[in-house]
């Protein structure tokens, strides 16, 4: 594999990822019957498809250290982050690490169509507004309407649709407030 740095694009992408592996996790970790399962060939996919999910921490943690140090090494920084963090056996923590690396070079090498990729960098660029509000949607305030739906996917993509646009109704606020502005103000006098 040659080497590639990922742009902010790519990195917008995987955290598109991440952020889909996210709220699929939270949503389905556990079996709590409030949905039905998507099965294929009488295996239950919905519950094992969100237990892989977690590894969504390992990726932010990847793509975090990764832009800021640009270096393949910071693998060894999400097992440390994965060990403090979740207090997880090795077992987990070697499957999370490889899951990683496993992303990141599917990503590396594979032809993505520009609209899945400008539908990812959408996602990546509102992930951390979606990470913090998601839970307060799905968890909190409209749990058994949402969970109605039965079906995990339009459970699913009901969830990310109302948070993203939470997330855009975020961001026109803080552009109307000024808030950016202020924030660039706020770093260049302390720089």
């Amino acid at each position: 594999m040659s080497s590639k740095s990922l742009s902010i694009q790519d990195s917008n992408v995987l955290k598109g990822v991440a952020l889909i592996l996210l709220l699929w996790h939270h949503l389905f970790y556990v079996d709590n019957g409030m949905f039905s399962d998507i099965n294929v060939w009488g295996y239950g996919l919905t519950n094992q498809i969100g237990q892989l999910g977690k590894v969504c921490v390992a990726l932010f943690v990847f793509l975090s250290g990764y832009g800021n140090t640009m270096d393949f090494v910071i693998l060894i920084f999400v097992l440390v982050v994965s060990v403090v963090w979740r207090n997880s056996s090795t077992h987990n923590l070697f499957i999370d690490s490889w899951l990683t690396l496993l992303i990141y070079v599917i990503y590396l090498n594979m032809n993505i169509s520009q609209n899945a990729k400008k539908i990812m960098q959408i996602l990546g660029k509102h992930s951390f507004n979606i990470f913090l509000f998601h839970t307060f949607i799905y968890y909190y305030w409209f749990r058994n309407l949402l969970y109605s739906l039965n079906n995990p996917i339009l459970i699913f993509l009901t969830l990310l649709v109302v948070t993203l646009v939470i997330s855009v109704g975020m961001e026109l606020v803080k552009n109307y407030i000024g808030y950016y502005k202020l924030q660039t103000r706020i770093i260049n006098k302390f720089a």
